[in-house]
Parts: structure tokens; C-alpha cells; sequence
């Protein structure tokens, strides 16, 4: 896998990467004059989640689970020093859809774990946890669990 990224003003960069995607990429903007464009930390929690979400939904129809919707939502906990690195980060993941198995359900996230290597790369620096919603049309079931090698906890609220 290769990227280039070139400075195309002060401190604001393109990355483009061999699919032909083009991500615009900004450090601090003391200024605000720039334009929005993602800050490499934010890179990196996009890079998780999708990656998660991706295998989430190609397990889930695989087990032909009648999910309808899928969201996930990432909250990282940075250092508050130099080098400001992730020290937790929590994945939420929301499922929708009615007679959606729980056991399916936290299976296709165990799997997708698995599989995903920007999770894989993390993990060994960062506790993750996650949560899981699954919402149907009559209610919704909340799991928690972490993630980072300690003991998994589930409660079904």
C-alpha cells in the first residue's frame, strides 16, 4: 500500500491514495483561516471504524442477519501530553433491524475484530471497548463490553 501526500499550502496537505481518493489533511490551524479538512488523529479513528464497519456488514449479511441499518460511533481519549497518543478509545455500535439475533449480533463484531487490521494495530497500544445497540421497532438491547485483553462484561438493559 502506498500514499503521497503533499503540502498544498501551509500546513494543509492532500493524501492520495491508489484508488484515486483524495483526502484533504490539515495540523493546527492557530489562524482558522483553513479549510475543514481531517486532522491526523481523526485519520486514524475514521481508519478504525471503518474498517470495523465494513467486516460488520459483510459478516452480518453473510449470517443473513435482516439488519436495516448499521452505525458505529468512535470517542477517543487522547494524553493530555506530547506525544497526545490514544489511551481508550469506545466504539458504539448501533444495529437496526427487527428479529436480529444478540448472539449473531456480538459474533459479527467479534469476527470483524478480528479481521480488521487497523483494530488489530491498536489494540496493542490502546484499551477499546465497545458497546453494542441493537434497536428494533419494539425496543432496544444494550451490551457492553471491553476489548483490550481484560475480561469481557455484557449486561442486557
Amino acid at each position: 500500500m502506498e500514499t503521497i501526500i503533499k503540502l498544498t499550502k501551509e500546513n494543509q496537505f492532500e493524501a492520495k491514495v491508489p484508488s484515486g481518493a483524495i483526502v484533504r489533511i490539515s495540523g493546527a490551524d492557530a489562524s482558522g483561516t483553513l479549510p475543514p479538512a481531517f486532522r491526523p488523529m481523526e485519520m486514524l479513528l475514521v481508519g478504525l471504524g471503518a474498517c470495523t464497519a465494513v467486516n460488520v456488514i459483510s459478516i452480518l449479511s453473510k449470517m443473513r442477519e435482516p439488519f436495516r441499518d448499521y452505525e458505529i460511533r468512535l470517542k477517543g481519549e487522547r494524553a493530555p501530553q506530547p506525544p497526545k497518543v490514544f489511551t481508550n478509545i469506545l466504539m458504539e455500535h448501533l444495529i437496526y433491524g427487527s428479529g436480529l439475533s444478540q448472539e449473531k449480533v456480538v459474533r459479527a463484531l467479534d469476527l470483524a475484530e478480528t479481521y480488521c487490521s487497523a483494530f488489530n494495530m491498536l489494540i496493542k497500544a490502546t484499551k477499546i471497548e465497545r458497546s453494542i445497540r441493537i434497536i428494533e421497532n419494539a425496543g432496544e438491547k444494550n451490551l457492553k463490553e471491553e476489548k483490550n485483553g481484560e475480561e469481557t462484561q455484557k449486561s442486557d438493559m
